[in-house]
């Protein structure tokens, strides 16, 4: 129960892996919320204190710049999961974890990620 008290968005294009991460951050006691879009993501952050985003880096990647934009206004801390290798964490501003990913290592790095900011009630 890594993540009791915190509140991640989860911003996935593939429903399957949306529903798979948001079991898994239940588990752990995280509040979970999925956008199968970027504008999604946009609406629910302006409604929504997240504790941090897990980003999909896809088939919308245009699309993600003005989200990154938004999560970094409202200072949320992101990561993307993305099935594209070879990726540089400094040009994307974020950590990037490859899938698949253990459900272990996904865990440990948002705790990390979220260790870097309060709890939201």
């Amino acid at each position: 129960m890594r993540l009791v008290g915190r509140s991640v968005l989860i911003v996935e294009d593939e429903p399957l892996i949306a529903l798979e991460l948001r079991e898994l951050l239940e588990a752990e006691g995280a509040k979970v919320a999925i956008a199968l879009s970027p504008m999604d993501a946009l609406r629910l952050i302006s409604t929504v204190a997240f504790s941090g985003a897990v980003l999909d880096f896809g088939s919308r990647d245009a699309e993600n710049a003005p989200l990154c934009r938004t999560l970094q206004e409202h200072q949320i801390p992101f990561l993307y999961y993305t099935g594209f290798d070879g990726l540089d964490e400094t040009s994307l501003g974020a950590p990037i974890l490859t899938k698949p990913a253990s459900a272990e290592a996904l865990i440990t790095m948002i705790n990390q990620l979220l260790s870097l900011t309060p709890s939201h009630p």
